[in-house]
């Protein structure tokens, strides 16, 4: 059972507190969903007055969640005790309008290595898989067993951060609680047929189109999909559609860093990965971003195909820096 400090903190902290924000960053991932689903059931079960926030729209992949209906994109209730901010390396990417709210105390439970360290308590852990992964000891601690509803959003945020087990940050610690979690009785089969069978034609389509646009530089060792606003209208998609397109890239031969970039409205979107010792996180530093060792991303404010020469010029620095 994992004990440090910061834990217990957080633990004293939702023991003797009653009403609780809880936020994740904006544009959700599965992590993002998943930890504030479980965070509510942990507050729930203790008889906490629980108010979710996401300044985004929830992608609909995760309507599986039950709790989801219960995320307010508008506040109207102002004041609480504690904001607990889950899965996000700064404030600023919630989106929440801290200054207008009344509060105590701000718990940041993340995993991300560029955490600015924002909160009251501060609970930080690079080594961990998902900040899914972190509720759950929080569960454990207070002997709430992983089961249930509980159990679904803690194995959500596992399995979408860990790439399905496939990424680094799978530990023996990680597939423990997965074990645990099974030996419950969570329902696996009709897990992964909410999980993974939410697909569109459209969808398809667009993925597609992107693998037909996919791009090798640096003798191989970069690939990169450019992912224009006309590709989108064109496959009648949205940017959750853009969701996965990264891999495609990772299963190429010889690549040492994949990468994305997505058109919006005023920078282009970029998400990279990369595998073992290529710490893209220090390349998305300079694009205004974060993130993990091997999965992060940042913006660059220039057209798309700028951009994408500006992304080129920054991984050969990178990767001449660290060769």
């Amino acid at each position: 059972m994992h004990k440090d400090k910061p834990i217990e903190e957080i633990i004293k902290n939702i023991e003797d507190k009653n009403s609780f924000l809880v936020v994740a960053h904006e544009n959700p991932d599965g992590d993002a969903i998943g930890s504030m689903g479980a965070i509510y059931y942990i507050l729930k079960k203790l008889n906490k007055d629980v108010v979710l926030f996401n300044k985004s729209n929830i992608p609909e992949r995760f309507y599986y969640l039950e709790f989801v209906k219960n995320i307010n994109s508008f506040l109207k209730k102002t004041d609480y005790d504690t904001v607990i901010v889950l899965d996000s390396g700064e404030l600023s990417r919630t989106g929440l309008a801290i200054d207008n709210l009344k509060y105590e105390c701000i718990i940041n439970i993340d995993h991300h290595v560029t955490n600015d360290y924002f909160g009251d308590i501060n609970w930080v852990d690079p080594k961990m898989s998902s900040v899914g992964e972190m509720i759950a000891y929080i569960a454990k601690e207070i002997n709430i067993e992983l089961k249930d509803k509980l159990a679904e959003c803690i194995y959500t945020s596992i399995v979408s951060d860990t790439g399905s087990f496939t990424f680094s940050n799978t530990r023996p610690a990680t597939l423990r609680i997965v074990i645990e979690i099974l030996e419950n009785g969570f329902d696996l089969d009709d897990f992964n047929r909410k999980y993974q069978r939410y697909w569109t034609l459209n969808k398809v389509h667009l993925h597609g189109l992107s693998m037909q646009n996919a791009k090798l530089y640096l003798d191989g060792q970069l690939g990169i999909i450019s992912i224009s606003k006309d590709m989108l209208e064109r496959t009648s998609t949205t940017k959750e559609d853009c969701e996965g397109i990264i891999n495609y890239l990772r299963v190429i031969k010889g690549v040492k860093v994949a990468a994305t970039l997505r058109e919006d409205d005023d920078r282009v979107k970029v998400s990279l990965r990369s595998y073992g010792e290529v710490d893209v996180s220090n390349i998305a530093k300079g694009l205004n971003g974060g993130g993990h060792k091997n999965a992060a991303g940042g913006s660059i404010f220039l057209p798309l195909q700028q951009a994408e020469k500006f992304l080129v010029n920054k991984v050969e620095e990178f990767l001449l820096e660290n060769s």
